[in-house]
């Protein structure tokens, strides 16, 4: 996949969560931008959220790219921002998220059977197990046309 350029941006101007999104990660590359998700998990996660479709597609591989490094260790909170964010995009912007899951399911698979390493207390985070499970189900639903 190529950098999103411009076009892809759309009219970021008009939107203050795009405005953000777009000087955070505009011309960037996945390797660029891998250090956001360690330093400010939950903000990158709201960047990637208000993004148009070409850009979230392309900097959600930074988000994954980084939770399945060994690097990652820790970060209870970019693991829960990630697998919630993919939940919320599946459940309600399903056409942004569709064209990327299938190579988004492994991480969340990895993540999920990895809590403890993310020192994800589930009492404060939840069971990452649980939302694998629902993100599984929305994306059957999802494939399957029902909604």
């Amino acid at each position: 996949m190529r950098v999103p350029d411009e076009s892809d941006w759309g009219d970021w101007k008009s939107d203050l969560d795009q405005s953000d999104a777009h000087r955070v990660f505009s011309g960037k590359t996945v390797q660029e931008v891998r250090h956001e998700f360690a330093m400010h998990p939950i903000e990158r996660a709201d960047n990637l959220r208000f993004m148009p479709p070409v850009p979230f597609q392309y900097y959600i591989c930074a988000f994954k790219d980084f939770l399945l490094s060994s690097d990652s260790k820790g970060h209870a909170d970019a693991a829960s921002s990630y697998l919630r964010l993919l939940e919320d995009k599946l459940t309600n912007d399903p056409a942004i998220v569709m064209a990327v899951m299938p190579s988004l399911l492994p991480s969340v698979d990895s993540i999920a059977e990895r809590q403890a390493f993310y020192e994800a207390d589930e009492d404060i985070y939840g069971s990452f197990s649980e939302i694998r499970d629902r993100l599984h189900r929305a994306y059957r639903i999802r494939l399957s046309g029902k909604t």
